[in-house]
């Protein structure tokens, strides 16, 4: 029905359905979740041989990378990871900022000199230093996850509760910079915690072991020094470490010893850490 449908269009016309927010459905049953994905796989695997007819799907990659469905490998050939490099997601977050219409200075600057556009917007946003990291570095560094990952929609967060935060000390929108390091960090913080429920009740992987880093603010150790915090109910110990680390609660880190030998271990971003304390710590 559906390639006769397409047939009965010009025929320089092309048909594409797309099909996003994949992650809303059954949300919080993820092998319902991966049922309803299997069948868009086989659907577009099935409806990819009509002419003039095109399925795009889009999906979360931290999502995709979980799922359990053998058609993954079949659609690589017609698969596109869509990435951000640093410069790309600050363009992304100043370009948001100079739509706000309270910023019409920081717009008609930009515009002015569009060769110094990150350099202005830099300064004119943000405090120089952030906890002592230069602010672009303190943005990566509190928001990358352990793939070195950097997600639009948690800077876009960051901004809404910082200027939050900012509203409740009294400052309004007007002052250079824009946003003060104490609505900043404040911001970070909850983000994080944000970030943390996510993978714990959202992805629902390992949640003994990542409540159990939380109670011991544990930030860096060994597979062996952690090996018990982890419930064989939920899967075996290695599975679970593989599908911590492709959501990126976990990277992997090889370190130098002493004797110049090298050994393995993980650590969680600050991204999840900074809401346990300022005390988190590595097991030694």
């Amino acid at each position: 029905c559906i390639e006769e449908a397409v047939n009965t269009l010009p025929e320089e016309d092309r048909f594409i359905v797309a099909i996003d927010r994949v992650d809303e459905v059954h949300k919080y049953d993820r092998k319902q979740q991966e049922k309803a994905v299997q069948g868009l796989f086989l659907a577009e695997t099935s409806l990819s041989t009509i002419r003039r007819l095109s399925i795009v799907i889009f999906l979360r990659l931290d999502l995709y990378e979980i799922y359990d469905i053998q058609e993954k490998n079949k659609l690589i050939s017609r698969s596109l990871i869509l990435s951000w490099r640093r410069r790309d997601l600050l363009d992304f977050l100043f370009s948001r900022l100079i739509t706000a219409e309270s910023l019409p200075q920081l717009h008609l600057l930009l515009e002015e000199y569009p060769n110094l556009k990150n350099d202005i917007a830099t300064a004119m946003v943000f405090p120089r230093k952030i906890e002592g990291e230069v602010a672009e570095d303190w943005l990566w560094s509190s928001l990358a996850n352990g793939n070195d990952d950097v997600n639009p929609r948690q800077i876009l967060l960051l901004l809404f509760l910082a200027k939050k935060y900012q509203v409740e000390a009294g400052f309004g929108g007007s002052a250079i910079p824009i946003f003060g390091e104490s609505a900043l960090l404040a911001a970070a913080m909850e983000l994080s915690e944000f970030s943390y429920i996510e993978i714990r009740d959202v992805f629902r992987v390992s949640r003994t072991f990542l409540a159990n880093c939380r109670a011991g603010r544990l930030s860096q150790f060994t597979l062996d020094e952690v090996k018990e915090l982890f419930d064989d109910a939920e899967g075996p110990t290695g599975d679970q470490i593989h599908q911590l680390e492709r959501l990126g609660f976990l990277e992997r880190v090889l370190l130098q010893s002493g004797d110049e030998s090298l050994h393995q271990e993980f650590r969680v971003p600050k991204l999840y850490t900074r809401s346990w304390s300022a005390a988190s710590r590595r097991l030694a």
